[in-house]
C-alpha cells in the first residue's frame, strides 16, 4: 500500500506549476486545489509558484516555500523536482525527513537521482489510444 503525502500527516504542501495560461498546468491545479478540499485542507495560494521552466526561478521558488515552512513540495515535472531537491540539500535539510519533495512524469533520469524521487507516473500512452478510439468511434458514427 501506498500512503499519500496528506497520509503521512503533511498539511502545509507547495506546488511549483507551470505558467498558468496553460491548459496542462491549470489541470494540475485544480487537481491540487480538488486533493486539498478533499483532506479539508484550506489552500494557501502562499504555496503556489507558476513559471515556465527556469533553474534559478525554480530554486528561488522552492527556497520561498522552504521560509514559508512548507513540509512537502508537489512538481508538475521531475526536473522541478530535482531542482527543488539540490536547493533544500544546500539550505541544509535532508530529502525526504525535512522535506519531502514529489516530482511528476517518471522522467528517465529521475531514478539516478539521489535520495530517490518519488516521482507520478502519467499514463500517456493509455490516453493517446483512448484519443485514438474515440476518434475510430466518431468516424464510425458520421
Amino acid at each position: 500500500m501506498r500512503l499519500t503525502i496528506i497520509q503521512l500527516g503533511h498539511r502545509k504542501i507547495g506546488f511549483i506549476n507551470g505558467p498558468s495560461f496553460l491548459p496542462g498546468p491549470r489541470v494540475m491545479l485544480k487537481g491540487y486545489r480538488d486533493k486539498l478540499a478533499q483532506h479539508e485542507i484550506p489552500f494557501n495560494p502562499e504555496y503556489v509558484r507558476a513559471s515556465y521552466f527556469n533553474e534559478s526561478k525554480v530554486r528561488e521558488d522552492a527556497l520561498g516555500l522552504v521560509n514559508k515552512e512548507v513540509t512537502a513540495i508537489v512538481t508538475i515535472d521531475d526536473l522541478r523536482a530535482a531542482v527543488c531537491m539540490q536547493a533544500a540539500t544546500s539550505k541544509g535539510l535532508r530529502v525526504p525527513e525535512d522535506l519531502s519533495v514529489i516530482g511528476f512524469r517518471d522522467a528517465p533520469f529521475s531514478r539516478y537521482l539521489h535520495p530517490s524521487l518519488t516521482t507520478l507516473r502519467f499514463p500517456f500512452d493509455r490516453i493517446a489510444w483512448e484519443a485514438i478510439s474515440m476518434v475510430h468511434s466518431a468516424e464510425g458514427e458520421g
